[in-house]
C-alpha cells in the first residue's frame, strides 16, 4: 500500500504558547516550557504557575493566533528539550510559553493518536536532529515545523497504527504502577520498623538508653566502605561497545535507578570501579542547585549485564556489618539523603565529600532485624527487576514496529488480533497483583 508523502503545514495549523512575560506565582495554574518535556511526553514534577487572570489574558479561545491547546493537539517542546511532544488532553489544563509549539491536525486526514506516534519515530527525529545541529541556537520554528516530513496512510490505518502501539503504551504504564506499589509497600515497612519503631515484636522490646535492646547509635563509618569512581575523558566514551558505565544521569531526582542513562566505556580502570547488580550508588554531584541528586541513592538493578563501570560523579557503598538491602533501604528511605543533600556545595555544580558521610550518625538496628527486613523486602525488589525488564523488552519492541508500521513496510492487519491476545494476557495478568 502507498502511503501519502506531505509536510506537517499542509495537514495541521502550528502555533505556540506565550510569547509575553508572565509572573510566575506559589500557586495557580501550571505553566510549561521546554523544560517540562522529555523523550517520554511532559514531566510536572518543576512546573511553573501562574495567575488565573494571566492564564486568561494570555491564552483564549478567540485569539486569532493558535496559543491555547485543545483536545487532540499535539504540543511540542521547540527549545532546549527537543522533540518532547505530548497529546493535550480535555483533563489537562496549563499555559504555555512560546518554547512549546501547538499542532492541531486536521481530523478529516491526521488521527491525533498517530501524530503522536509519528511524531515519537527515530524517521521524524532524525529529520529533527538534523534541523537542530545545523541551527546555531538549538531550536525549530514554526515554518521549520511546518517543513516537517509526514507520512500519511489513510485514516483508518492510522488509527489501527495507533492502536497497536498504544496497547504496548498500556501495558508499560500497568507495569510502571505496579512497580509504584512495590516501591511504595518497601518505603512503607522500612518506616513501619524502623521510623516508627513498630518492628515486629516490638511491644515486648526491652529499651537501653532510649533504644530497643541491640540497637545502637553510630557513625556510618564502622558499617560501610566507600569506593570512589572512575575519573574519565570524553575519547574514553563510545557509542558502541566497551564498558556500561553508570554516571548521574541512572540517578533519579529523589533517588531510585534510572535505566536509559548508561554511557558505555573504554579504558583503563581499577576493580574498585566495579559496580554489579545489587551494589549501591550514591550520587556526590548535582548539575543543578535543587539538590535533588545528590545524597541520593540507587540499586544497580538486574539488567543481564555482567559487570559495570561507575563513574567519579558516584561513589559505590559496600556494607561491612550490615544486610546490603536493609543499607539500601537507609540511604533511600531514611531521610539521610535529604540530610547529605546540604553537606554539597560548590557556585555551579555541587560537590559531595564522600568522607562526610562515613561521619553521619544513624540509628542501626541489631543484624537479626535487619536481615528479617531484607528476606521480606527482596521478592519486591525481584519483581520489580522483573517488572522493569519486561518494559525494557516492550519499549523495544514498540520502537521497533514503530517506523517500520509507519512506513508501510509492515502491515498492521496481521498484527491486531496478536496484539489484542497480547494485551488480554497481560491485563490479566495484571488483574491478580
Amino acid at each position: 500500500m502507498n502511503f501519502k508523502k506531505t509536510s506537517i503545514g499542509d495537514v495541521c495549523i502550528i502555533g505556540d504558547g506565550a510569547h509575553a512575560r508572565i509572573q510566575r506565582v506559589a500557586n495557580g495554574i501550571p505553566y510549561l516550557t521546554s523544560k517540562n518535556f522529555n523523550k517520554d511526553g511532559i514531566n510536572l514534577k518543576q512546573v511553573e504557575y501562574i495567575t488565573e487572570k494571566d492564564y486568561e489574558k494570555h491564552f483564549r479561545e478567540n485569539s486569532k493566533a493558535l496559543t491555547k491547546p485543545k483536545d487532540g493537539d499535539l504540543i511540542f517542546s521547540i527549545i532546549g528539550s527537543i522533540g518532547g511532544a505530548h497529546l493535550y488532553s480535555s483533563t489537562d489544563n496549563f499555559g504555555l510559553s512560546s518554547s512549546v509549539a501547538i499542532i492541531r491536525p486536521d481530523n478529516y486526514e491526521v488521527s491525533s493518536s498517530y501524530l503522536l506516534y509519528y511524531f515519537k519515530s527515530s524517521y521524524l527525529q532524525k529529520w529533527v536532529e538534523n534541523i537542530k545541529s545545523g541551527s546555531a541556537q538549538g531550536f525549530l520554528s514554526l515554518q521549520m515545523i511546518k517543513r516537517l516530513p509526514l507520512t500519511l496512510p489513510p485514516l483508518a490505518i492510522q488509527q489501527k497504527i495507533a492502536s497497536i502501539l498504544s496497547s504496548y503504551d498500556e501495558l508499560i504504564e500497568n507495569n510502571k504502577q505496579r512497580i509504584k506499589l512495590l516501591e511504595e509497600m518497601a518505603e512503607e515497612i522500612y518506616k513501619e520498623w524502623f521510623v516508627r519503631l513498630r518492628f515486629p515484636g516490638y511491644e515486648k522490646a526491652t529499651i537501653v538508653d532510649g533504644l530497643p535492646e541491640g540497637w545502637e547509635k553510630a557513625q556510618l563509618k564502622n558499617h560501610i566502605s566507600i569506593f570512589r569512581g572512575k575519573s574519565y575523558s570524553s575519547e574514553e566514551l563510545r557509542d558502541d561497545g566497551g564498558l556500561p558505565m553508570l554516571n548521574l544521569k541512572n540517578i533519579n531526582r529523589g533517588g531510585g535507578f534510572r535505566r536509559d542513562g548508561l554511557k558505555y566505556f573504554e579504558g583503563k580502570f581499577s576493580e574498585n570501579n566495579v559496580a554489579n547488580t545489587g551494589d549501591i550508588i550514591l550520587a556526590v554531584t548535582d548539575m543543578t542547585q535543587n539538590r535533588e541528586l545528590v545524597g541520593r541513592v540507587a540499586r544497580v538493578p538486574e539488567m543481564n549485564i555482567p559487570k559495570f563501570i561507575f563513574s567519579m560523579d558516584l561513589v559505590k557503598i559496600v556494607p561491612v556489618s550490615l544486610p546490603q538491602i536493609f543499607l539500601y533501604s537507609f540511604f533511600r528511605y531514611s531521610g539521610i539523603g535529604l540530610k547529605l543533600a546540604e553537606f554539597a556545595n560548590g557556585a555551579n555544580v555541587l560537590h559531595l565529600t564522600p568522607s562526610l558521610i562515613n561521619l553521619e550518625k544513624a540509628i542501626l538496628p541489631n543484624f537479626e532485624l535487619a536481615t528479617k527486613f531484607e528476606q521480606l523486602i527482596i521478592p519486591f525488589l525481584e519483581e520489580i527487576d522483573l517488572l522493569e525488564n519486561k518494559n525494557q523488552l516492550l519499549q523495544e519492541t514498540r520502537d521497533l514496529l514503530l517506523p517500520r508500521l509507519i512506513s508501510g513496510k509492515l502491515s498492521v492487519e496481521h498484527l491486531v488480533q496478536e496484539e489484542l491476545g497480547m494485551v488480554a494476557e497481560e491485563r490479566a495478568t495484571y488483574n491478580k497483583v
